[in-house]
């Protein structure tokens, strides 16, 4: 059985998704928009010991702001559409100022892109 879990987090109140076998110690985390912390304790509340995955639907600032943060406290890799893949490493050429949102400090070198998909690349 899947045990799902939603997080509505940020200013526009993204849903992100923890999901994993249900009891396993084992999770991936989808689309953490924001509010790395809460994520992360919740992970911790769930007993996930391994985050096998961040995965990205696509690269809007709502579903990336916490990408960085849980990726370097966990060692987790990130995924994303191909067609992403050159927005979410290079994050801080989209922002339109510094400090922007959740990203005043964006670290791609934490994200481990990689994986193809399907996305208009926005």
């Amino acid at each position: 059985m899947i045990d799902v879990r939603m997080f509505t987090v940020g200013p526009v109140q993204e849903n992100c998704f923890v999901v994993r076998q249900k009891g396993s110690e084992r999770a991936v985390i989808v689309d953490p928009g924001d509010e790395a912390e809460r994520l992360l304790n919740a992970l911790d509340a769930l007993e996930v010991k391994a985050l096998e995955a961040i995965l990205v639907t696509h690269t809007h600032f709502d579903h990336i702001g916490a990408v960085a943060p849980v990726a370097k406290a966990t060692g987790a890799p990130v995924y994303c559409p191909e067609l992403e893949k050159q927005v979410l490493q290079n994050i801080m050429d989209y922002v339109p100022w510094p400090g922007f949102g959740p990203f005043e400090s964006y670290d791609a070198d934490h994200t481990g892109i990689r994986g193809p998909g399907g996305s208009s690349g926005r």
